[in-house]
C-alpha cells in the first residue's frame, strides 16, 4: 500500500537550494564575516547554527574555513609586526580579539591558580581525642 520512504525525504529542489546557500555562505564568511555571509547566502544566523549542529559535512567545511581565516589574519599580524603594514591600535585590538576567538588554544590568556589550604586543629581543653577524630574524617 505504501512505498518505502526514500533515504532522503527532502525534496530535490530544496536540497539543491540548501547546498547552494551553504556553499555561498562558506565562500563569504572568511572574507566578509558571519553577518555579511548570511546576507550574501540569503539565510539567517539561526539557519547557519542549525546547519552546524545537524550537518557534519557543513560543520567540517566551516571549521576548515575558520582555520584558513585565522591563518590569513596571522599573516596580517606578522606584516604589522614587521612594519610592512601600518595599523591603528583599534585595528590591532580587533585582530587580537578575532584571533582569540578563532584559535583560543593558541591565543588564550594564560592564568595559573594554586591553592594551598591547611587546617590546624588544637585542643584547647585537653580533648585531643575529639581533635584526632575530626582530623581523621577530614583527611580521608
Amino acid at each position: 500500500m505504501f512505498d518505502s520512504i526514500p533515504e532522503s525525504a527532502e525534496p530535490k529542489p530544496l536540497a539543491v537550494k540548501r547546498e547552494a546557500q551553504q556553499a555561498a555562505w562558506i565562500e563569504a564568511v572568511g572574507p566578509h564575516g558571519w553577518r555579511r555571509a548570511c546576507e550574501i547566502a540569503g539565510v539567517g544566523p539561526e539557519q547557519v547554527h542549525r546547519w552546524l549542529r545537524m550537518d557534519p559535512a557543513f560543520a567540517e567545511r566551516h571549521a576548515a574555513t575558520m582555520v584558513e581565516t585565522a591563518t590569513r589574519l596571522e599573516t596580517i599580524v606578522d606584516a604589522i609586526a614587521t612594519g610592512e603594514i601600518d595599523a591603528t591600535p583599534a585595528q590591532v585590538t580587533l585582530l587580537q580579539f578575532r584571533l582569540k576567538g578563532l584559535r583560543p588554544e593558541v591565543y588564550r590568556d594564560r592564568a595559573s591558580v594554586q591553592v594551598d589550604q591547611r587546617t590546624t586543629l588544637a585542643a584547647a581543653d585537653g580533648d585531643g581525642g575529639r581533635a584526632r577524630l575530626l582530623l581523621a574524617e577530614w583527611t580521608v
